[in-house]
């Protein structure tokens, strides 16, 4: 696997960004995680449940586009924080 750094130069002002790329996590309300939530359970036993069924986290889906050279470890490390 090799994994890129920004680099930097006139256009993006030195950061080695240019533009933005979006990474999403899209929970699809199933029967299941409808009745979860009608259950008032844990986010994170929604969550589980919402993965069971084949749901990307937001992390995953960040390491997808890292992996294919549209952002750094260092962007995935940061926006993906809080799901460590």
């Amino acid at each position: 696997v090799t994994l890129k750094r920004g680099r930097g130069c006139i256009r993006c002002r030195g950061t080695g960004y240019l533009g933005r790329i979006g990474i999403f996590e899209v929970l699809s309300v199933t029967e299941r995680i409808r009745e979860l939530i009608d259950e008032e359970a844990s986010a994170e036993i929604i969550r589980q449940a919402a993965c069971k069924e084949g749901m990307v986290t937001l992390r995953e889906n960040a390491v997808v586009k890292m992996l294919e050279g549209e952002t750094t470890y260092q962007e995935v490390l940061r926006v993906t924080w809080e799901q460590m």
